[in-house]
């Protein structure tokens, strides 16, 4: 991320009176967060796996980065947060209650589960790369529908889709 060029641009959009939503996988720095929150109108913020080990091996990234980005977005955009869930089979959708705990612990209150799909797999192809996946064919959004409930229960706004 280029944050020395993204914050004057947020001052101008902020000035101008634009709307602005940031998309985050959330493996920024704290400062990062703690200097942009008060232009960004909403986060939609990226949540793969809580696992440890299943975040440094699928994405790369230090999950210890990640979770400190995590409490520094919810302290200071309370109530401007949409956690994203992709949902994969083979992955994590095994845990995916636990994430919509986790989401409820950090007063998140609205959560979207996305199915997994193959849209990706034909530009792997045109890439002449292998797709690394197992889960081949596309999740049914209906499946997700059982996650309803225990948003409800919870106090999460839970969409199927994004």
């Amino acid at each position: 991320m280029q944050f020395e060029k993204l914050l004057p641009f947020l001052e101008k959009c902020r000035k101008a009176k634009i709307h602005i939503a940031a998309e985050t996988c959330g493996h920024v720095s704290e400062e990062c967060i703690r200097n942009a929150a008060d232009y960004i109108d909403m986060f939609l913020l990226d949540i793969k796996t809580l696992d440890k080990e299943k975040y440094r091996l699928y994405t790369g990234g230090d999950h210890d980065v990640y979770m400190r980005a995590v409490e520094a977005l919810c302290k200071v955009a309370e109530g401007r947060i949409i956690a994203r869930i992709p949902v994969i089979p083979g992955f994590n959708d095994t845990d995916i209650c636990d994430i919509l705990r986790f989401t409820a612990d950090k007063d998140i209150k609205e959560v979207h589960l996305l199915p997994y799909h193959t849209l990706g797999m034909e530009k792997y192809t045109a890439l002449g790369k292998e797709y690394e996946l197992e889960c081949k064919e596309a999740l049914d959004a209906q499946t997700l529908e059982k996650y309803l409930p225990l948003g409800k229960e919870l106090g999460i706004t839970v969409r199927i889709g994004g």
